[in-house]
């Protein structure tokens, strides 16, 4: 009997640990959150102002001048030096290989030609094709998925909320519905961790707003995409371009965790989905993201 109840508590934990905050005990001793509640987002929330970032002057210099041609160039030399351009092949993949003939040799001549702003142009546009070559003929690709985000009146509802906190620089963590005022793009807090955990099956310290595909700010490219209304573009552009600038949790991982941080899997399959999905949004979707953001998010 003993072996038999050792067994069901240990069940009982794990299974605490796989819901998540859906589970009896996501927070020891506080009441299970639903997972209506968890999705909810609180408008009326007190919000924490936090204090200024030390370096605030010297960010917003950069993030004015980030576009600049000496920037521009920076962003080039940053992307390119990862390139081999001894490499004949575009891609592994059979299908995208013939991309070198199109783009590929058109890239490397502006670039060894100095003319950086339309070498990242050149990126773009092949980056471009050779996503839409694989949306075209890989059926799991993940721009598939999109126009099915929302599967419940809830779901839309927070997607609406989340926007009117991101056009707001706030910021709201999803448990404790902990919001502060995260900071316009340039000077975003973007190591600013909540008091209280917010993951009870991951209580490793990290920073709450850690993956930028994942937070709440590509909700704004859905809205343009929604919408056409550019102010929600050029806000998430804006934002990519200081996540790139400015966030430093890259620095801080191994080797083998290089997914979850800046440039890793996880933001660079989000971009491509961003960019597929953009371009289907308005004929001039290419050339409404900056050469040097992509470059930046791509380096």
């Amino acid at each position: 009997m003993t072996n038999t109840t050792d067994g069901l508590a240990c069940l009982a934990a794990l299974l605490a640990v796989a819901w998540g905050p859906f589970g009896p005990a996501a927070f020891a001793g506080e009441k299970r959150q639903t997972w209506e509640e968890y999705m909810k987002v609180d408008l009326n929330a007190p919000v924490e102002e936090l204090p200024p970032l030390p370096d605030a002057e010297a960010r917003r210099k950069a993030f004015a001048e980030r576009n600049s041609p000496e920037n521009v160039e920076k962003a080039a030399q940053g992307l390119f030096a990862y390139w081999d351009f001894g490499e004949g092949r575009a891609s592994r993949n059979p299908m995208t290989q013939g991309l070198w003939r199109m783009e590929k040799g058109k890239v490397r001549k502006l670039y060894e030609s100095k003319k950086y702003e339309e070498a990242l142009k050149a990126f773009r546009s092949y980056l471009i094709r050779k996503t839409n070559i694989l949306w075209n003929t890989k059926r799991n690709f993940a721009s598939r998925d999109f126009n099915e985000r929302f599967n419940s009146p809830v779901g839309r509802k927070r997607y609406e909320d989340l926007i009117t906190l991101v056009m707001q620089d706030l910021y709201q963590a999803p448990t404790t519905k902990a919001t502060v005022r995260i900071g316009e793009p340039g000077l975003v807090h973007w190591d600013w961790k909540p008091k209280e955990l917010q993951n009870p099956w991951d209580n490793t310290p990290k920073p709450e707003v850690e993956y930028f595909s994942g937070s709440h700010f590509d909700r704004l490219w859905w809205k343009f995409v929604d919408t056409k209304d550019r102010k929600y573009l050029d806000r998430w552009v804006a934002l990519v371009d200081d996540y790139c600038l400015n966030h430093r949790l890259q620095e801080d991982l191994s080797a083998l965790n290089l997914d979850l941080g800046k440039n890793g899997m996880f933001d660079g399959l989000g971009f491509l989905l961003a960019l597929g999905e953009i371009l289907r949004a308005v004929p001039e979707g290419e050339e409404a993201v900056p050469g040097a953001t992509v470059a930046r998010i791509d380096a």
